[in-house]
């Protein structure tokens, strides 16, 4: 799961900077990092979901674990409301279908209601709604907040769209 993380995390790292108008004509290079990036991505949330020793373990695990979980999560829901460069490469219906998998996952812990994994199960339904609703458009998911803390109404680089603060998915439970 490590080395699904490490991809990710520094494949993610194509998006910062470029602005979103940019991203379908992307060189072929930013193109394979992104669909490394997705593939990555979809790995963690599959082996969160599929093997049974990590799927136990989700309650247990540190807190690291559970951020890397979200990031994917998130990452591949954003990717698939902006629609990425090569729109084979994210697929919206399967998607929702992997996060759903995961929040089902995430609900199905033996622990306090208090306990994190609860909280990221409720955010990312919340991310899930955003996504499924093609009326709301990329700038309704958490994003950087402004100087003087209001989220800004259009993201105009996609590392804004890619950025995630953990801790914003509480504030979207009741979408």
């Amino acid at each position: 799961m490590n080395y699904h993380f490490a991809r990710l995390h520094l494949c993610s790292y194509v998006f910062r900077g470029l602005p979103l108008g940019f991203l379908p004509s992307a060189s072929v290079e930013v193109q394979e990092f992104g669909r490394t990036a997705v593939a990555s991505a979809a790995a963690v949330l599959s082996l969160a979901v599929e093997r049974d020793d990590l799927r136990s373990a989700l309650v247990g695990m540190p807190i690291y674990y559970h951020a890397m979980i979200n990031f994917a999560a998130v990452f591949l829901i954003k990717a698939a409301k902006i629609g990425f460069p090569d729109s084979t490469a994210v697929n919206a219906p399967t998607v929702l279908s992997q996060v759903n998998d995961c929040v089902r996952a995430l609900r199905a812990q033996n622990a306090s209601s208090q306990h994190l994994v609860y909280h990221l199960a409720n955010g990312l339904e919340g991310y899930m709604k955003v996504l499924s609703d093609p009326n709301q458009d990329v700038s309704m998911l958490p994003g950087r907040t402004g100087a003087l803390g209001d989220n800004a109404s259009t993201l105009s680089t996609a590392d804004s769209i890619f950025m995630l603060d953990t801790f914003d998915l509480f504030s979207y439970v009741n979408m």
